[in-house]
């Protein structure tokens, strides 16, 4: 009996053994599980915010460029990328856009000035015909006079040569008697 009750003490104190060993070793493992997965997920969080960054980062030059155009300014902003996924594409076709729209608003400012220098011309022209205008309706009315004056002094000339006439005719009438009375006497 004494070696079977040593021999069931060795084997309990064998598996008291093993078993401090297994948690030891359980618990060992466990803390290397929590480690790595704690590790695990600080990379995975880094790669997520690295992620998020290069995808919100080209949204937000987007974003602030999309305001400035709003706000009127239209200059490049010197953002170019090399990404060729569909972010760089968007950024591309924005600065496209972007100095599209540049264009057209120089060039609809050159537009403006050219109209704007147009009408000045046409308003200095205008400005001319009104004072040649006056000029001719002043000459018309210059002449118009003149032609009244000559009308008058037509008239006055008439006038003139029927008292001429008319006094011929009565010296006609006094040379006749002259010389019907010298024949009479």
């Amino acid at each position: 009996g004494k070696n079977l009750l040593e021999l069931t003490k060795r084997q309990h104190d064998q598996a008291v053994a093993l078993k401090a060993k297994t948690d030891s070793e359980t618990a060992a493992t466990t803390r290397n599980i929590v480690i790595i997965c704690l590790v695990v997920l600080a990379l995975i969080i880094a790669a997520c915010i690295v992620t998020a960054k290069k995808i919100t980062e080209p949204l937000e030059r987007v974003v602030i460029g999309c305001g400035k155009m709003k706000d009127g300014d239209f200059r490049e902003s010197g953002y170019t990328t090399s990404r060729a996924d569909e972010f760089g594409d968007r950024i591309r076709g924005f600065s496209e856009m972007r100095r599209t729209v540049a264009q057209l608003m120089h060039q609809t400012n050159e537009t403006a000035q050219q109209v704007a220098a147009a009408s000045e011309e046409l308003t200095a022209s205008a400005h001319q015909s009104a004072q040649a205008s006056e000029q001719v309706a002043n000459s018309v009315t210059a002449a118009a006079q003149a032609s009244a004056e000559q009308q008058q002094y037509i008239g006055e000339s008439e006038q003139s040569v029927q008292e001429t006439v008319g006094s011929l005719g009565r010296l006609n009438t006094s040379a006749d008697e002259v010389e019907g009375n010298a024949k009479a006497a």
